[in-house]
C-alpha cells in the first residue's frame, strides 16, 4: 500500500512538472488575418525558414522579418558565487533557439535557453495547440487537471476564446545549465534534475480578422517564477531581424526607427522598392511594420532600444552584454539615424540592421506570474502603424471585446459634417473624471494623424484652435481615454468635418470601392466602364477637377488616362470611369489627382486586376523585323484615336534592373510618342494613339533541349551555358544561336579581351576551334576568351575549361560556357561541332512598324450592313462628345437627346440620309451635369444609350 501511494505521488508530480526538451519543438503557420507567418513553440516567429511565410503581410511572398524571438533576463540573488569573499552581482539572459547571426548557445549537448514544455499539445498532431482545432489540444492540461478533458486553455479561463485564432504553448529554461556549470546555481536546491532559473513562460499569439485589427498580431507572455527565490530584477526582451523583401539581398536597405514619445519601433524598406531580381514573387505595395509593448508590470512600454548594424553585431550567448543592451533608459542607434528640429528621428540610408528592445525591470517573487503584451502592426505609413498600436492597446484593455471599445468615452460634439473656424469647443462624455485623455487630428479622413493634446484632464471639453490645424474638407478627431496608470482603454471618433480659415486649404478625394482598397487579395474590375464611389471636397467650395493616371506595373511611370469634374460635397458621389482606355493588367494601379485651381491632393488605389475584351490589329498593318520567340501583338484599344501615321516600335532589354522597356516613334510627325515605357512580361503596355502592345515575354536564356554536340557520344564533354557576371562585368544575353566548329589543326586562337576584363583577362591561346554567331539573316565569327583551370591538355578543350563569348568586335561580354567531364572525355576534333541555341526574349534587336491603320470613319462611308448606334466618346464628357451611328440604306433618321424625366432637350438630326456611317459632335455647355439618354430612330430601328455630363 505504501509503494502504491509513492507511485501515485510520483505520477502526480510528473504531471505537475512536465518536462521541456528540444524533442518537443514544433512549428505551424498562423494566417487568420492579413499577417501570415510561420511560428514555433520555442519562442521564435518567422522560423524555421522555408517552412512557411516569414512574417508576411497581405501575401505570403511579401516577407518582412527573418526572425523574431524573446529573451528574459534575471539578476540572480546576491551572494558570493565565486567563493572569494565578495558578493557577486550576476545576470543571466535566457534566450530562445533562434537561427540568426550571433544566436545560439549550447553546452553538454543541450541548448542553453528556452525549450518547449511537453503536455501542452497533442503529441499525435504535427503542430501545437490552436484554439480553432481541438485535435491540437492535449487531453488535459498539466497545470489544470481540474478543468477536465477537451478544454481550451483560455486567456481568461477554461474555454474562453479571444480573437479569430490563437495559438498557445509553454517554454521554460530547465535545460539551461550555464549557471549550474559555472556557479552551481539551481532554481530549487531540492530538485537537482531541473536546471536554469525556474522561469516558465506561457505564450499566446492572437489574431483578429476584424477590419480594425486585421493587420495586428498580439503576443502575450505570462512569465512565471517557479524557483524558490524572489527575483528583484527581471527584464523581458524581444529581438527582431528585419528581412523586408525576403530572400536575395533586399535586407541590405532595411531601415528602423524608434519613436520615444510614443514608444514604438518602426521598420520599412528605405527606397520603397523590392527588386524583381531579389524577390520576383513580391505582390503589390510595400508596407511598414511596427512593434510596441502595450502592457507590462511597470507600464513603461518599451524602456530600452538597441538598433545595431550589421545584423551580426550581437552575441546572444554573452549574458552580461545582452543585459546591458536592455538596461532601462538605454537607447542606441547607428550613425544613419538622425533627429530633426522637432526631435523626430529619420534615416539617412538603409542598411543590414536589426533591433532589440526591453520592458524595463520588474520583480518576480517565487510562485508569481507577470504579463507582458506586445503587438506587431502593419500599415501604409507610421501614422497608420501607430494608430493601430493604440487601438490594439484599447482592445486588450477591454479583454478583446470589440463592442465595448467606445463605451468609455464618446465625442458629443462634431457629430455631423460641420464647418469649423477659429476656436471650436469640443465636448465629450467619459467615465472616471480623474483620468486623462489624448486628442488626435486627421486632415484626410484618417490617412494621416497628428497629436493635438497628449495628456489633458478628462473634464469633458476642450477649446480646439482650428487655426493651428490644416484647413481640410474631411477632417477627423479621435479621442483616447487612459486610466491613472496611463493605459488606453477607450476611444471615440468624430464625424467628418471641414476646417475653413483664411488660408486656401487642399482639396480631398478618397475612393470608397473595395476593389481599390488595400487588402490581402487583389480584386478585379472588368468590362468597359466602372462606377466609382468617392468622397470629394474643398474647404473653399471650389470647382474640382480630377485627373486619373495609371501604372501597369511596379516600374511603370504614371500615365495620364482621363479626367472628370466634381462638386465639393459631404455625401458620397459617383461617376463612371472608362475601363476601355486603361491597359489590361494584373498589376494596375490608379492615381486620382484632385485640383481646385491652386492646390491638389493625391489618392492612390491598391493594385487591381483589370480586363476588357480586346481585338488585335490586323497583321496587314504591322511589319515585324523581329528576332524574338516571344508572343507579341498590337492591340486595338480605341479605334477612334487611330491615325494614319507610321510608327516604329523598338525595345530595350539592357537596363540594369532587368526590366524591359519600349519606345514608339511617330515617323509622320518625327517625334516620340513613348520613350522607355514599361513593358510587362505578360500583358498590355501603356496606351498610345488608341493602341497598345500585348506581349508574352521571357528573359533570353539557353535552350537546353535543342543545344548539344552534332555527334552524340557518351564520352562527350558536358557543358553548362549561362550569362557571365562578375563584380565588375555584367554580361548581356545576346539573343542568337551559336556554333563552335573544330578542326584537326591548331591554327585558330582565342582573343585578348582586355578592354572587357581589364587586368584579369585570360591569356590568348592557340586552339582548334572558332565560334560563329547566327542571326536571322547572317552568320559571323565572334571573339571569345578561353580560360583553363587546370594543366590537363593545355590549349585543348577539356573538362573545367571556360569560354567567355563576346561579339564580333569584342566589345560586349555575353555568355559563359563551363565544360565538365574527366580525363577520359572525348577531345573534339575536325568534323565536331557544338550547337548552342537560345530562347529569345524581346530585345534591342526587335522592331515593329505599324502603318495604314483604319482611321476615324468619314460621314457617308459605304458598305454598312446593319443599323448601329455606338457609345458616345468620351463618356463621361465635359462639355463636348461625339455620337456615331450607321444605317445600311437610305432612311429617315431622327437623333434626339432626353433628360432623365424623358423630356427632349436637343434634336441633333431629323432628315433623310444615305447608307453610311455618321458622326455628330454634340456640345452640352448649355446643359447641367447629369445623366442623359440619346435615341436613334431610322425606319423600324430604335436604339437608346446613356451618356453622362460632368462639369
Amino acid at each position: 500500500m505504501k509503494s502504491l501511494t509513492l507511485l501515485i505521488t510520483l505520477f502526480i508530480s510528473l504531471q505537475l512538472h512536465a518536462q521541456s526538451s528540444i524533442d518537443y519543438r514544433r512549428s505551424m503557420t498562423l494566417e487568420a488575418n492579413s499577417i501570415k507567418t510561420i511560428i514555433s513553440n520555442y519562442g521564435v516567429i518567422a522560423q524555421p525558414r522555408n517552412s512557411g511565410p516569414s512574417l508576411s503581410w497581405m501575401h505570403n511572398p511579401n516577407q518582412y522579418a527573418g526572425d523574431m524571438s524573446i529573451f528574459v533576463g534575471v539578476e540572480l540573488p546576491l551572494k558570493d558565487y565565486t567563493n572569494n569573499g565578495i558578493i557577486d552581482t550576476i545576470h543571466s539572459v535566457i534566450i530562445s533557439p533562434v537561427n540568426r547571426p550571433g544566436g545560439g548557445e549550447f553546452g553538454n549537448g543541450k541548448f542553453w535557453g528556452f525549450e518547449p514544455v511537453d503536455g501542452y499539445f497533442n503529441s499525435d498532431n504535427p503542430g501545437f495547440a490552436i484554439g480553432s482545432d481541438n485535435s491540437t489540444w492535449p487531453t488535459n492540461w498539466p497545470d489544470h487537471p481540474e478543468w477536465g478533458d477537451n478544454v481550451w486553455y483560455g486567456l481568461y479561463g477554461p474555454n474562453t476564446f479571444v480573437g479569430d485564432e490563437e495559438s498557445f504553448f509553454v517554454i521554460d529554461d530547465a535545460n539551461d545549465e550555464e549557471f549550474f556549470v559555472n556557479y552551481g546555481f539551481l532554481p530549487d536546491s531540492n530538485n537537482i534534475d531541473v536546471k536554469g532559473h525556474g522561469i516558465k513562460t506561457f505564450v499566446r499569439y492572437v489574431q483578429l480578422n476584424d477590419p480594425m485589427f486585421k493587420d495586428v498580431l498580439f503576443k502575450i507572455y505570462d512569465i512565471k517564477n517557479e524557483s524558490i527565490y524572489d527575483y528583484t530584477k527581471v527584464v523581458f526582451g524581444s529581438l527582431t531581424g528585419t528581412y523586408i523583401g525576403g530572400d536575395g539581398d533586399e535586407w541590405n536597405d532595411d531601415a528602423t526607427l524608434f519613436f520615444p514619445r510614443e514608444k514604438f519601433a518602426y521598420s520599412y524598406d528605405f527606397n520603397n522598392d523590392i527588386r524583381n531580381s531579389a524577390n520576383p514573387y513580391w505582390v503589390g505595395e510595400i508596407g511598414k511594420f511596427g512593434e510596441a509593448i502595450i502592457s507590462s508590470p511597470n507600464n513603461s512600454g518599451i524602456a530600452s532600444f538597441d538598433y545595431f548594424v550589421p545584423s551580426g553585431d550581437i552575441l546572444m550567448s554573452n549574458d552580461e552584454e545582452m543585459w546591458q543592451r536592455v538596461e532601462p533608459g538605454s537607447y542606441s542607434f547607428p550613425s544613419s539615424v538622425l533627429w530633426d528640429a522637432d526631435s523626430i528621428p529619420y534615416n539617412t540610408r538603409g542598411e543590414d540592421g536589426d533591433y532589440l528592445f526591453g520592458s524595463g525591470y520588474f520583480d518576480l517573487s517565487s510562485g508569481e506570474t507577470k504579463r507582458i503584451v506586445s503587438v506587431v502592426t502593419f500599415g501604409q505609413d507610421r501614422f497608420d502603424v501607430l494608430q493601430k498600436i493604440k487601438l490594439s492597446e484599447v482592445l486588450y484593455n477591454n479583454n478583446f471585446d470589440i463592442l465595448s471599445l467606445s463605451d468609455h468615452i464618446e465625442l458629443t460634439s462634431l457629430n455631423y459634417h460641420k464647418t469649423l473656424t477659429g476656436i471650436e469647443n469640443i465636448t465629450w462624455s467619459g467615465t472616471d473624471s480623474l483620468n486623462k485623455v489624448e486628442i488626435w487630428f486627421s486632415p484626410d479622413l484618417g490617412n494621416t494623424w497628428s497629436a493635438v493634446e497628449r495628456d489633458i484632464p478628462n473634464n469633458g471639453n476642450h477649446s480646439l484652435n482650428t487655426e493651428q490645424l490644416e484647413d481640410c474638407a474631411f477632417g477627423l478627431l479621435r479621442i483616447f481615454i487612459k486610466n491613472n496608470s496611463g493605459e488606453l482603454y477607450g476611444y471615440s471618433d468624430s464625424h467628418p468635418f471641414m476646417i475653413n480659415n483664411s488660408v486656401n486649404g487642399k482639396p480631398f478625394i478618397k475612393i470608397l470601392n473595395e476593389e481599390f482598397s488595400f487588402s490581402d487579395s487583389i480584386r478585379s474590375v472588368n468590362g468597359n466602364e466602372f462606377e466609382i464611389e468617392y468622397f470629394a471636397g474643398d474647404p473653399d467650395d471650389a470647382q474640382l477637377d480630377v485627373d486619373i493616371f495609371y501604372k501597369n506595373g511596379k516600374y511603370s511611370n504614371w500615365i495620364f488616362s482621363q479626367s472628370f469634374s466634381t462638386d465639393s460635397d459631404t455625401s458620397v458621389q459617383t461617376t463612371l470611369i472608362n475601363l476601355d482606355i486603361l491597359p489590361n493588367s494584373d498589376e494596375l494601379k490608379l492615381r486620382f489627382v484632385i485640383n481646385d485651381g491652386v492646390n491638389n491632393y493625391v489618392y492612390e488605389s491598391a493594385l487591381v486586376k483589370k480586363h476588357t475584351d480586346r481585338e488585335y490589329v490586323s497583321g496587314d498593318n504591322i511589319n515585324y523585323s523581329n528576332n524574338t520567340d516571344a508572343f507579341i501583338k498590337i492591340i486595338s484599344v480605341d479605334p477612334d484615336q487611330f491615325t494614319d501615321h507610321e510608327y516604329i516600335v523598338t525595345f530595350n532589354d539592357t537596363l540594369s534592373n532587368l526590366n524591359k522597356v519600349f519606345s514608339v516613334y511617330d515617323n509622320t510627325l518625327n517625334e516620340y510618342k513613348v520613350v522607355d515605357g514599361y513593358l510587362p512580361s505578360i500583358g498590355e503596355s501603356q496606351i498610345f494613339d488608341g493602341l497598345a502592345i500585348y506581349v508574352e515575354d521571357f528573359p533570353t536564356e539557353v535552350d537546353t533541349i535543342r543545344s548539344g554536340w552534332n555527334i552524340d557520344r557518351a564520352e562527350n564533354l558536358d557543358f553548362e551555358m549561362g550569362l557571365f557576371t562578375s563584380p565588375s562585368v555584367n554580361g548581356y544575353p545576346r539573343p542568337f544561336d551559336y556554333m563552335i566548329t573544330f578542326s584537326d589543326s591548331y591554327n585558330d586562337s582565342s582573343n585578348n579581351l582586355s578592354s572587357l576584363f581589364g587586368l584579369s583577362v585570360p591569356a590568348k591561346h592557340n586552339l582548334n576551334f572558332k565560334i560563329f554567331e547566327s542571326k536571322s539573316e547572317s552568320t559571323e565569327r565572334i571573339q571569345f576568351a578561353f580560360s583553363e583551370v587546370g594543366d590537363f591538355r593545355r590549349d585543348t578543350l577539356s573538362y573545367f575549361d571556360n569560354i567567355f563569348m563576346s561579339n564580333s568586335s569584342g566589345t560586349q561580354t555575353s555568355w559563359r560556357l563551363v565544360f565538365t567531364g574527366d580525363s577520359s572525355s572525348y577531345v573534339p576534333r575536325g568534323g565536331d561541332s557544338l550547337m548552342l541555341f537560345t530562347k529569345k526574349g524581346l530585345s534591342v534587336y526587335d522592331t515593329l512598324r505599324i502603318f495604314n491603320l483604319p482611321t476615324s470613319i468619314d460621314d457617308g462611308e459605304l458598305n454598312v450592313n446593319s443599323y448601329n448606334l455606338f457609345q458616345n466618346y468620351p463618356n463621361p464628357f465635359n462639355p463636348v462628345t461625339t455620337i456615331s451611328y450607321s444605317i445600311p440604306k437610305r432612311s429617315k433618321v431622327s437623333l434626339k437627346l432626353f433628360d432623365i424625366l424623358g423630356r427632349v432637350v436637343s434634336e441633333l438630326k431629323n432628315e433623310i440620309q444615305n447608307e453610311g456611317t455618321y458622326k455628330v459632335e454634340f456640345n452640352a455647355s448649355h446643359l447641367a451635369s447629369g445623366v442623359y439618354f440619346y435615341q436613334l430612330k431610322a425606319e423600324d430601328f430604335i436604339s437608346v444609350k446613356k451618356m453622362i455630363l460632368l462639369k
